[in-house]
Parts: structure tokens; C-alpha cells; sequence
């Protein structure tokens, strides 16, 4: 790791002011793996802390993937916060003052802090099966927990895990919540951009302030006819779905991973010019 358990911050929020206004809540969200979810996550930080447009960029990434890919790409280790230091403990317990971390910081109104899943969260769907008795409804803890943290924020972004689950509800009902399907151009993962879609459905009935924000291509090949064809075929079908197809591709490439490897930080922060580092940027201007 490249950097100490040391330094991982904690932050107290009480100890931070509050803003009148609410921040915007997005999530990246697909129930299969490999689809640069994280890597979405990051590097639409990173495009949203260097837009100079932007007043304020004070941002609070949840991770709800027990990988805790997101602290990974900040050189950090998640598994090393003590027990009662991560998601679970401020889903089940609406712990936010041991709970946040500060992961990043650009400058005084421009950092990332962020709640997140790590190895003791494993077992976290169980738990919240077993106690569901304990809770009006378990679907919406997640949304008890953001409205916590909302007025502390411009932004407050979902990393999700691959899967069907409890969380994944919880992230669908939180209010005022925008969902982003990143896919990678193969026929499993388009069968997985159709699901995304009718998950959506089913809980827009139950949180009518939902919005869904797009979907969007990754690890684009342009010289690749089987990954154009299929890209012309999802597009067709999101649009015939009366769901917004985003124009950005996110182009295949090692720089992400290299980025993190070499610097620990995203594309989009590092000071070496990528294409991939273009691509979400372009991203973020489409979504903003």
C-alpha cells in the first residue's frame, strides 16, 4: 500500500458546516462485474474536483462493494479500519461521526471523504436478513443514512458491488437518486444494461424522485466490429426504452490501472495526459 493506516483520516462532521442546499446524488450501478464501476466512480471524482466551474467540490463517495476498490485507488486500505468504522456500522447503527474518512483533498472546498464496505462487511446482507425486524424498512437505511449527510456535501456518489441485492435496493430508494449504467460492449453485459433497466422500473414505483441518467459504453475498442454492432444494438434498445443513451465512450485502455499502480490516484487527477482521463471528462460534461 502507499499509504500508512495513519494516514486515513477521520472526520468528524459535526465539526463542518452545513449548506441550505442538498447534494446531488449519483450512482454507477450494474449487476456485473468488470464493467469499470469503480473506475467510473473514481475518475468522475477526479473530472468533478477539476472543474473550475464549480464553486464548491465537496464530495462523499459511499462504497458499498466489500472489495472497497474505491479507498484501493486512493493507495488506501480499507480493511484496516477498526470494527465499527465502516459501512456497516453506519447503516445499521446511522453512524456518521466514526464512520467518514477523508481520502482525498484538492484544497479547502475541494476533497473527497467517503463511507465505505470492507472485509468485516461481508456478511453485511445477512445481518441486515436477520434483522429485519429490527427495522421499518431495511430498504431504507441507506437513504435514513444519506439524508444525514446530505447538507454537508455538493455531491454524494455510489459505488455499488456486482449484484442483485438488498444494497442495491437501498441505493435505488434513496431519494433524489441518478443512476449511471456503465457496460462493456459483449453480449452478457448488454443482457446486464436490459436488467439495470427493469430494476430501475420496479423501484421507481416506490421512489418516484428517482431519475435514470444514462448508460454508457467502457473499454470501447473503435477498430472492433462486434463491439460497434452491439453498441448500435444497446443504444436501439435503452432509447426504445425511453431511457437516455450517453454519447461518451470510455475507450479501452491500461492508463487507468497504471495511474492507480504508479501514482494512487484516478486518471483524471494524475498530471500524465491520457485518453481515458479525456474520455471521463467528456463524461462528467455530459452528466453535469
Amino acid at each position: 500500500w502507499r499509504k500508512e493506516s495513519s494516514e486515513m483520516q477521520q472526520i468528524k462532521l459535526h465539526e463542518f458546516e452545513k449548506s441550505e442546499s442538498k447534494a446531488r446524488k449519483i450512482a454507477f450501478t450494474i449487476a456485473k462485474g468488470g464493467q469499470l464501476k469503480t473506475t467510473s466512480v473514481t475518475n468522475i471524482i477526479g473530472a468533478i474536483l477539476k472543474d473550475d466551474s464549480l464553486e464548491n467540490a465537496r464530495i462523499c463517495v459511499i462504497d458499498l462493494d466489500a472489495q472497497a476498490n474505491v479507498f484501493v485507488a486512493f493507495g488506501l486500505n480499507a480493511d484496516q479500519l477498526a470494527k465499527g468504522q465502516d459501512l456497516s456500522a453506519a447503516l445499521l447503527d446511522g453512524d456518521v461521526e466514526n464512520t467518514v474518512f477523508e481520502i482525498y483533498r484538492m484544497s479547502e472546498n475541494r476533497y473527497v471523504h467517503s463511507i465505505t464496505a470492507n472485509e468485516h462487511c461481508d456478511l453485511l446482507e445477512m445481518i441486515l436478513v436477520n434483522r429485519a425486524n429490527e427495522f421499518s424498512d431495511i430498504t431504507q437505511l441507506l437513504n435514513n443514512l444519506v439524508k444525514k449527510l446530505e447538507h454537508y456535501y455538493d455531491y454524494i456518489i455510489f459505488d455499488t458491488a456486482p449484484a442483485y441485492s438488498i444494497l442495491i435496493s437501498n441505493v435505488l430508494c434513496v431519494e433524489d437518486i441518478e443512476i449511471y449504467v456503465p457496460y462493456e460492449a459483449d453480449t452478457y453485459s448488454v443482457r446486464s444494461v436490459a436488467k439495470s433497466i427493469k430494476s430501475f422500473e420496479v423501484f421507481k414505483k416506490r421512489n418516484e424522485s428517482a431519475k435514470f441518467g444514462g448508460v454508457f459504453a467502457t473499454k470501447v475498442k473503435k477498430n472492433t466490429n462486434v463491439h460497434q454492432t452491439l453498441i448500435v444494438q444497446t443504444r436501439t434498445f435503452v432509447e426504445m426504452s425511453n431511457k437516455k443513451y450517453l454519447n461518451t465512450e470510455i475507450k479501452s485502455s491500461v492508463k487507468a490501472a497504471s495511474s492507480i499502480l504508479y501514482n494512487a490516484i484516478p486518471s483524471t487527477l494524475s498530471k500524465k495526459k491520457s485518453e481515458i482521463a479525456d474520455d471521463y471528462i467528456k463524461l462528467w460534461e455530459e452528466i453535469k
